[in-house]
């Protein structure tokens, strides 16, 4: 049988601030953050940017517009603020599905097969 799974979030890089600055500024806190050179779980090398993630806090069994829509109501009476910070060092929401049959389920650490469903990029 064939599993489906799907995710959004919202995420904004590079920005030139700490974590706990953008935290701050933003009144959320992040799903996933870091700054450049954090060390990710091994094998990886050191993270290369800064960055600042808030997830869906869904399934990832849910289809994906219902985790965009738990995204947005996460961040509902912030826009004004996430509009500033989309200027100052950009936005993006995330949309992923990702269809896995057995074979790759067994496997996923080492190759799901993802396919990005979008993303949307605040205008400045």
């Amino acid at each position: 049988m064939d599993k489906n799974e799907a995710y959004a979030y919202l995420r904004t890089v590079e920005f030139r601030c700490t974590v706990d600055e953008l935290t701050r500024r933003i009144g959320l806190e992040p799903t996933e953050a870091w700054h450049a050179g954090d060390a990710p779980p091994p094998p990886r090398q050191p993270r290369k940017f800064n960055a600042w993630h808030l997830r869906s806090r869904l399934p990832t069994s849910e289809n994906v517009e219902r985790h965009v829509v738990d995204v947005l109501d996460q961040i509902r009476g912030r826009e004004a603020v996430l509009r500033d910070v989309a200027q100052d060092f950009g936005l993006t929401m995330e949309c992923v599905g990702a269809k896995m049959d057995q074979r790759l389920q067994r496997a996923r650490n080492r190759s799901p097969r993802r396919t990005s469903m979008g993303s949307v990029e605040a205008s400045q």
